[in-house]
């Protein structure tokens, strides 16, 4: 090194150097830091551990410039070389007077020798120190110079590689397809991101990635995405969105600049790949909170892990981290932990780190005991890690759970085998989603597929061109069937749809889509390219001559949807007659209106969208098909081509304005007028009520105001956590409006207070009036959970609910896809511990694990009391094997019996249910040591139901047909005026919302709706009713009129046919019951009087019908389960202020919940003003509903003020016009 060039910087230099040293134990000692920090929060969110592994990369920033600041002088000084000549005698030659001062203090003169000869002597810790240090201090310009080289070189490497990132913006680009810019707009709407987002289509990238932060542009590539659906399109995106809402570019660059740095030390690698992998996982997070299906992501990763290279690494790409644990991850796959050597590790490097530190000032202190610590520790240490080393290895290289071959045989109905079956294997995983696998058939129609070795059940679907597909999803136990490959499925042949499409002149629609069953159409384009390459099998392509042949239907009634460009999309419901169909499609109806802000003025680009046509609301047939427009300067919009049915769910969307839902139905007036309100976050300030201090750890969550009319909806999201110690809190909703501003309720948990509640809170008052919630302070509800062998139970999921949640528990945890699902919940350590949020009850404690279950109510937990789990029983028994009508499958269903004393109530379920295979076996696992009733569901009742109690950890034979063995058979005669009623609606008068037949015992209990019998009907009327004891018998069947598209329940009652019979005992053939006729049931309708009625108000007190005489009154027949019932409320609010609270007219709303409790809530809940009676549960034997002929609510009565019944059942969407004629 040439000594006259490096002597002005020589210096400097050497302080760098300095710096650079003392950085390699303070890199270790905050890597030991971050590794115990870590290992604690392995629980918390990954934005927790992701913030901390920052924090951390700053703070090892930092370090080298702190040291600099404090060295003392003398380390800035150079020093000669040290010789075996005594240091007090200069070099001949050497210029004493400009000798520099020693940089470090020497290590003193050695004794003379005759003293060494007395008494041997050990160089200290401190001397050896000082010794190292005068050898290692005249390289440490040379260091310095190696790391500033190391730097120039790592930063040109990095700055080429952001100027060829950069320039992928502008090379080979394409702006996207609208499909996808539809799809980056509501990613970027559901996550809060109002920044423009370009989004181009790129020839240079493999994988979807964000380049730039002031002006983010995503780019997709051009070919890879071409093998992935519009939903998974739509969840890659939504993590690059999460990637700009969170700002990771400019994280990255600053990150990156951290390692140039500071290359040298494998620390800063370390923390610097655990922050990549921590940012992925936080956008993981939010993409899902966007999709809202964290299957539907992991697959779009898993597709593109397949077919991806490595991302520029100063782009935000989609397949960063490590793709494997992500997926994992995403899909709720609990992750591995390092056992034993993390720990270690981590504290190994925290000894030498403090002991090197310590040392760093000679003397004979703590640095002399660390550093003989550090010798002995290093030899345990070795030993420990290469004892463990198999053990660390076989972790790093875990990649999925053990599996086990599942397999079958397809047949079709003659028995032979079918070949070149596509099966799909679904099996639950955690958080209730599945994972499937394909399996194909050979000749011999067998196939075989994989599924986890922990898996109790498995639903299988097929699909096959020449064969109606069986998608009906049921899930079916792990048998020994299953697992030894011969378990047997027959498929049946299917049906094929053929016909031609036209329009309204007749002439052919060339590139019409038929979908069978259901469609998600978002692009129709490209969801012809799917069809065109075998990646849909329900749907086919109209030829040149508008003509199509789709085949596989069922041979049951089923549904088509047909789409085209510019022509109203068709629904038609098909009934088992097939010939050939001739569709017309049609202009459709049209949309128009204007957007305006709160102040009345023309709003320019507002985007109107939509997503779901919804045909039937009552029974939810649904529909995805994308409409598309924005608003003029003049803030005007308008929409063709709407269908002539049914209602669409639009939404619009502005920078900087909450977002409006709108529903629109295909008889809303053409134009219509909005207003938009500018958008805000959530705010404000938890508090303690008793100190006045700030909360500073505490948990925000919101869902629908209970207390204010109307209600803002909003995207599905996570709770939110904070640390803040203003206890000030701004969480993003996704909130929208409807037509004026709503309102949430906001729930604020704290494990060191009672849950607080603020309702309302108005969205637009989020910024400008932000709450402060008083938090009262309590104790931590804890506890402990062990096994049921005492052992401590790990990793068991434990909920807190209250009355008004409902914990629907699916094997071994709560489904958190429910509505009012608890929120209280914890999961145990390895001790078995738990801590839950304080509550004042009343509530029931509920512990769930693999080995078992425990419930306790909270009045009755002490902490030193421990849960002792209730091993999980089995049942398993066997349904009658009989001929069916097509497509019906026995299922089997069990209702549990929650003690009295626990005061449960409905908030606590057990889903518990199974489908037998073809020799009526049925297996049902995690079953609770509780009452039970086990019955086969049909006909929407449990038939042939036994109670039967399991005693903990062992299987409980269910027999249904013991000391069972009567039966009859019978023919039911339908007048063919009441066989073709409900053609219009494809509802055929066997199908169970028209007919419905029961035989009950003499005396049994008629508000027992599972003690009945219900038989099997054939098509052609036979029935067929077996297992039953002996007794007297009385056999009903009512027949029903066919039930309005949007109503909850059956037609109204018809016809009835009743026949009584006696099983005498051992009896032995079937009794023939011979034919049963119908006869016509009386409806009240208009004119006659109306019937009486009785029942109690909400607030406890009687109510009659005949007190109302003398004004004319509007009976509406509701219940809180049902969806229609609830959308009918806003049309009854305004007809109630408008006649009214007038006095002309008596609203009397009649409930029909099993508990009057639950009617009160809701009714006060959503201010229903007018009053309302309880008259009983909805149910076939009500004697109010019978009397009224009431199968299916709504139902809207209208009574003048003599008592007689001016018009019944009426539509809600005709209520308004009715009441206006007769009133007014």
């Amino acid at each position: 090194m040439n000594t006259e060039l490096l002597s002005p910087c020589e210096p400097a230099l050497r302080a760098v150097g300095q710096c650079l040293v003392h950085f390699v134990w303070q890199g270790l000692l905050a890597a030991g830091l971050l590794g115990l920090l870590l290992m604690a929060l392995r629980k918390s969110a990954a934005n927790v551990r992701y913030a901390v592994l920052y924090a951390g990369l700053i703070v090892m920033a930092a370090m080298p410039f702190a040291t600099l600041a404090v060295l003392p002088p003398a380390a800035v000084v150079t020093a000669p070389p040290v010789t075996p000549a005594s240091p007090a005698s200069p070099s001949p030659g050497a210029d004493t007077a400009s000798a520099p001062a020693p940089a470090v203090p020497l290590p003193p003169p050695m004794p003379p020798a005759s003293a060494a000869a007395a008494a041997p002597h050990t160089a200290s810790p401190a001397e050896w120190l000082g010794r190292l240090r005068g050898a290692l201090d005249p390289w440490m310009p040379g260091v310095a110079s190696l790391w500033l080289c190391g730097v120039c070189l790592l930063a040109l490497w990095n700055l080429s590689g952001w100027l060829q990132v950069r320039r992928l913006r502008v090379r080979d680009v394409a702006d996207a397809p609208p499909l996808w810019r539809q799809s980056l707009e509501q990613a970027c709407l559901r996550l809060g991101v109002s920044r423009t987002v370009r989004l181009l289509e790129s020839g240079r990238v493999a994988v979807p990635m964000v380049v730039g932060t002031l002006r983010p542009v995503i780019l997709l590539p051009a070919s890879v995405l071409t093998g992935l659906t519009p939903g998974q399109v739509h969840a890659l995106l939504a993590h690059e969105v999460a990637h700009i809402r969170r700002h990771d570019y400019a994280a990255n660059l600053v990150q990156t600049a951290i390692v140039t740095l500071l290359f040298y030390h494998p620390a800063v690698w370390w923390v610097s790949r655990r922050i990549r992998e921590e940012r992925e996982n936080c956008c993981d997070d939010l993409a899902v909170q966007s999709c809202g299906d964290s299957l539907l992501y992991a697959r779009a990763l898993a597709e593109l892990a397949g077919q991806c290279r490595a991302s520029a690494p100063l782009a935000m790409a989609a397949t960063g981290g490590v793709l494997l644990r992500r997926v994992e991850r995403v899909l709720g796959v609990p992750q591995p932990r390092v056992k034993g050597w993390t720990p270690l590790a981590a504290l190994l490097c925290l000894v030498l780190a403090v002991g090197s530190a310590v040392g760093i000032r000679p003397g004979n202190g703590p640095g002399a005991v660390l550093l003989a610590a550090q010798s002995e520790f290093l030899g345990r240490a070795e030993d420990f890690i290469v004892d463990n080393f198999q053990k660390a290895a076989g972790f790093f290289t875990k990649k999925e759970k053990p599996m086990v071959d599942v397999g079958g045989v397809v047949v079709d109905e003659d028995g032979n085998p079918v070949p070149n079956v596509r099966v799909l294997v679904y099996y639950p995983v955690d958080f209730g989603m599945t994972w499937s696998g394909d399996a194909v058939t050979d000749a011999e129609g067998a196939w075989q597929a994989k599924i986890p070795e922990e898996s109790h059940r498995v639903s299988c679907r097929r699909e096959h061109p020449d064969f109606a597909s069986d998608t009906s999803g049921s899930w079916v136990t792990v048998s020994e069937d299953l697992l030894a490959g011969t378990f047997r499925c027959t498929m049946k042949r299917g049906v094929r749809l053929k016909g031609v499409v036209v329009d309204e002149n007749g002439a052919p629609v060339k590139d019409a889509v038929m979908v069978r069953d259901f469609t998600n159409i978002e692009d129709i384009a490209e969801y012809r390219e799917q069809i065109r390459k075998g990646e849909i099998t329900n749907a086919v392509i109209a030829d040149a001559d508008g003509r199509f042949d789709l085949p596989t239907a069922s041979d049951e009634d089923c549904r088509l949807f047909v789409f085209a460009e510019d022509l109203a999309p068709q629904h038609l419901r098909l009934g088992r007659k097939r010939d050939e169909l001739r569709i017309v499609m049609t202009k459709g109806r049209t949309w128009s209106g204007i957007v305006h802000d709160a102040a009345g003025a023309p709003m320019e680009g507002v985007r109107f969208c939509s997503n779901l046509w919804t045909v039937d609301q009552g029974r939810a047939i649904i529909a995805v098909y994308s409409y598309d427009a924005r608003t003029g300067a003049d803030g005007r919009f308008a929409l063709s081509g709407l269908p002539e049915e049914g209602t669409m769910d639009f939404s619009t969307k502005k920078d900087d304005f909450f977002s409006r839902d709108i529903d629109w139905s295909a008889t809303e007036a053409n134009e219509t007028e909005f207003v938009l309100y500018p958008s805000a976050e959530l705010q404000g300030r938890v508090l303690d009520a008793v100190t006045g201090k700030p909360v500073k750890h505490f948990t925000v969550d919101f869902d629908r105001s209970e207390k204010a009319e109307p209600i803002a909806s909003y995207w599905v999201h996570n709770p939110v956590k904070y640390r803040a110690s203003d206890g000030r809190f701004s969480v993003e909703t996704g909130a929208s409006m409807g037509k004026v501003p709503g309102a949430v309720r906001v729930r604020i948990t704290s494990e060191n207070h009672y849950t607080a509640f603020c309702d309302p809170v108005y969205a637009t008052e989020f910024a400008s009036n932000p709450p402060d919630i008083r938090m009262e302070p309590a104790e931590p509800l804890a506890g402990t959970v062990l096994l049921p062998d005492g052992q401590a139970a790990k990793d068991a999921a434990v909920a807190l609910v209250e009355p008004d949640q409902n914990a629907y528990i699916e094997q071994t945890r709560i489904d958190p896809n429910v509505v009012d699902d608890p929120y209280n919940r914890a999961t145990t350590d390895d001790e078995g511990h738990f801590r839950l949020c304080p509550s004042k009850g009343p509530a029931l404690i509920v512990a769930l694990h693999e080995a078992g279950w425990a419930i306790r109510p909270l009045a009755d937990h002490r902490e030193k009391d421990p849960l002792i789990l209730s091993a999980w029983s089995q049942l398993e028994g066997t349904v009658t094997v009989q001929e069916r009508p097509n497509e019906e499958k026995a299922r089997v269903g069990v209702t549990v019996a929650l003690p009295g004393e626990w005061n449960a109530g409905d908030s606590v379920h057990f889903n518990l249910s199974a489908v037998p295979d073809e020799t009526g076996h049925f297996k049902i696992d995690y079953v609770p040591a509780l009452p039970l009733r086990v019955g086969e569901w049909r006909r929407w009742v449990k038939s042939h139901a036994v109670d039967v109690t399991p005693e903990p950890g062992k299987t409980t034979q269910v027999a249904f047909c013991a000391d069972r063995s009567g039966a009859v058979r019978g023919t039911l005669i339908v007048d063919p005026a009441f066989a073709t009623l409900g053609a219009d609606t494809e509802e055929p008068w066997h199908s169970p919302r028209r007919l419905f037949i029961s035989a009950r015992r003499h005396g049994d209990d008629a508000e027992d709706k599972e003690n009945g019998f219900v038989p099997i009907v054939l098509e052609d009327g036979t029935f067929t009713l077996d297992c039953l004891p002996p007794g007297d018998y009385d056999l009903t069947a009512t027949l029903h009129d066919a039930p309005p598209q949007n109503a909850c329940g059956r037609g109204t009652a018809a016809a009835r046919a009743e026949r009584a019979f006696t099983i005498a005992p051992d009896q032995p053939a079937p009794l023939e019951l011979g034919g049963l006729a119908f006869s016509a049931i009386p409806k009240p309708g208009a004119g006659a009087v109306a019937p009486e009625l009785q029942g109690t108000t909400l607030d406890g007190k009687e109510w009659k019908l005949g007190d109302e005489k003398g004004t004319p009154v509007l009976l509406v027949f509701w219940a809180t389960w049902c969806a229609p019932c609830k959308a009918e409320i806003p049309l009854l609010k305004k007809l109630w202020k408008e006649y009214g609270e007038g006095g002309k007219l008596r609203m009397v709303g009649l409930n029909l919940d099993r508990d009057i409790k639950t009617a009160a809530k809701f009714a006060a809940a959503q201010e229903m003003a007018w009053p309302q009676c309880h008259i009983g549960g909805f149910s076939e034997d009500n004697p109010a509903t019978t009397a009224y002929g009431v199968s299916y609510i709504p139902s809207n009565w209208l009574i003048d003020a003599s008592g007689n019944v001016v018009e019944a059942k009426i539509a809600a969407d005709a209520l308004e016009s009715v009441l206006e004629r007769h009133l007014k």
